[in-house]
């Protein structure tokens, strides 16, 4: 909880922690990059522009891929909605694309993504009659930085 009125708390006591436009949470760097309603607009703006730079990339690349974009896939549960789907080199990849505040357990929580869109392979698999790929997690941080795990993904399709 590293953010100016946490912060400044330390110096001079404040009463008043929570966030000055949503007033539901602790005025956290956190909690303004990744979850204040008031940032909603500038998230989903950065994660499209990661979503459409790997999309751009991807289609360049000189090798036969097929990629859909924001595909709604219906499965037992619920209708899933993915980031990308590649199918590349005889396989099918799930990509999910996430932004998180940078840091280490941010940037690092990805299970419940792979469990939320691993259904979606064995769906995708049946549908188009080729071999199943990953689920792959691409997650970028505020600033810029991403985990080891970003990059393995990055590798898997070949970017």
């Amino acid at each position: 909880m590293n953010t100016e009125k946490i912060t400044l708390t330390r110096v001079v006591l404040q009463k008043d922690v929570k966030c000055r436009k949503c007033r539901t949470c602790n005025d956290t760097l956190a909690h303004i990059v990744g979850q204040c309603v008031y940032k909603t607009v500038q998230r989903i703006r950065r994660h499209d522009e990661i979503r459409d730079f790997v999309f751009n990339k991807l289609a360049k690349m000189k090798e036969n891929v097929q990629i859909i974009e924001e595909a709604l896939l219906p499965t037992q549960a619920c209708n899933l909605k993915s980031d990308l789907v590649v199918v590349s080199q005889g396989s099918v990849h799930v990509v999910d694309i996430t932004v998180r505040h940078e840091d280490i357990a941010d940037l690092e929580r990805q299970r419940s993504k792979f469990d939320k869109y691993t259904p979606l392979l064995d769906i995708l698999v049946c549908q188009i009659n080729i071999d199943r790929g990953r689920v792959l997690h691409i997650v970028v941080g505020t600033r810029g930085s991403m985990p080891k795990a970003t990059f393995d993904s990055l590798r898997e399709i070949n970017f």
